[in-house]
């Protein structure tokens, strides 16, 4: 299941995703700066940037990344009942393509758990934005999210040491990640671009 088409569908989908964070950019600076949900330098000391620059970029990466997720697990869920020879021009390319579609099912769980998460995440951060909340607060849904995803669907690294380590290292691991991406945010572009 390796070789060309793989990442032929590979290439597609991050070139898709790129494309569509690319194009909604610049619709939601202009968004942000019209309504005034933007981040005035004078707030914090650590803020580099000189003049009130736009929240909101981290709209157009969520759903650059979430929405080819979430149509994958559609397309899937729509070509369930597929048969290969009801579209040769598709297996000839790709003959593996039904066995891709029974991989994005048995995934589909933990897939929308994923999806999930970021939303609320992500829901939290434009909460954050809009009204500083409680570190406190942010670490503990921060921690249930990356939780539910270790433990609750199986999301996990380093199996080997055991279900317990691994669940504690991964839910770590999320939740330091998240925090150093939050963290980083004191600069217009600083994010999204260590993020690529």
């Amino acid at each position: 299941m390796s070789g060309p088409p793989v990442m032929a569908v590979a290439g597609a989908a991050l070139l898709g995703s790129l494309a569509l964070s690319a194009g909604l950019t610049p619709l939601i600076r202009r968004w942000a700066l019209n309504r005034g949900f933007v981040d005035h330098p004078a707030t914090a000391a650590h803020k580099a940037h000189r003049a009130p620059t736009p929240f909101g970029g981290g709209i157009a990466l969520t759903v650059a990344v979430l929405l080819p997720m979430a149509g994958v697990l559609l397309a899937a869920w729509l070509w369930r009942d597929a048969r290969p020879e009801q579209f040769p021009w598709l297996t000839a390319r790709l003959p593996a393509w039904p066995d891709w579609i029974g991989g994005a099912l048995r995934k589909a769980p933990a897939a929308l758990a994923v999806i999930a998460g970021a939303l609320a995440m992500h829901l939290m951060g434009i909460i954050d934005d809009h009204r500083p909340l409680s570190p406190y607060l942010k670490l503990a849904v921060q921690t249930g999210v990356a939780l539910l995803l270790s433990a609750g669907f199986g999301l996990r690294a380093a199996e080997l040491l055991g279900p317990v380590p691994s669940v504690l290292l991964t839910t770590l691991w999320i939740v330091a990640l998240t925090n150093a991406f939050n963290f980083m945010d004191n600069m217009d572009g600083l994010t999204g671009g260590v993020a690529a």
